[in-house]
């Protein structure tokens, strides 16, 4: 009698490449505890070899009325969407990657 030959093992996916060439963060930040934005940007810079792209709200009175106030006032996103106490300082975020290591190549707010 002949027997069949054991079936192969599973496959299991190659793991992510590691570190990545280019890292983006977009309209995230600003809804983190601004406790936990340190090991955030600890953990984005160690999978991140060439360029991280980060975008989100400013904390300022301009982006509270554009990006708080009014959306919310007219129904555009839900109430409560964004907590202007997690709005950012861009000088803060580019202090929090500095003190990583990495410099700002170019910084809009």
């Amino acid at each position: 009698p002949s027997t069949a030959p054991p079936p192969p093992p599973p496959r299991t996916p190659p793991p992510p490449p590691s570190p990545y060439a280019l890292t983006t963060v977009f309209e995230l930040i600003e809804h983190l505890p601004p406790s936990s934005l340190p090991n955030f940007i600890n953990n984005l810079t160690e999978v991140t070899e060439g360029l991280i792209v980060v975008s989100s709200i400013d904390k300022s009175l301009n982006s509270f009325v554009k990006c708080k106030l009014a959306p919310e006032t007219i129904g555009i996103v839900p109430w409560g969407t964004h907590e202007y106490e997690r709005f950012i300082d861009r000088r803060d975020v580019i202090k929090m990657f500095e003190e990583e290591g990495w410099e700002c190549v170019k910084c809009n707010g």
